[in-house]
């Protein structure tokens, strides 16, 4: 009977450890996104601290998606963005996880990055010696 008893207040604490770290996890968890830059903030009291950014002036082609898994996170409008920018050098994916109402958050961000992209690829005009005028955009 107190092993039992041992047990059962055991994987209650447990549990109860597992639970609290996941909340906490998802509670300082933070994105900010301006129009120069994308950051992701983890951070874990007493543990860990992750820091992202992505330089919204170095992408050169932006895909907005949004994933949703299941039938009940779509019921409560829960899904992830994922938001993959296509530099040069190397592919990267920018994941905003377990977002409520995600699917208006994918809206807003594809119109914004979209209109960032539209600033960003000004014509740039010049006149050769020839006297024509040639057209190369970024």
């Amino acid at each position: 009977m107190p092993l039992l008893i041992i047990s059962i207040l055991l994987i209650i604490s447990i549990s109860l450890t597992v639970a609290t770290k996941c909340v906490i996890d998802w509670y300082f968890h933070i994105y900010i996104v301006t129009d120069r830059k994308m950051l992701e903030i983890c951070y874990t009291p007493l543990s860990s601290h992750i820091m992202s950014e992505v330089l919204l002036d170095k992408v050169n082609c932006t895909e907005v998606d949004l994933r949703v898994n299941g039938f009940f996170r779509e019921l409560i409008g829960m899904g992830d963005v994922i938001i993959t920018f296509d530099r040069p050098t190397h592919r990267e994916e920018f994941i905003i996880g377990d977002m409520s109402d995600s699917t208006q958050i994918n809206r807003f961000l594809s119109n914004k990055l979209i209109a960032h992209e539209a600033r960003s690829m000004q014509p740039i005009w010049y006149r050769r010696q020839s006297g024509l005028l040639t057209h190369y955009g970024k």
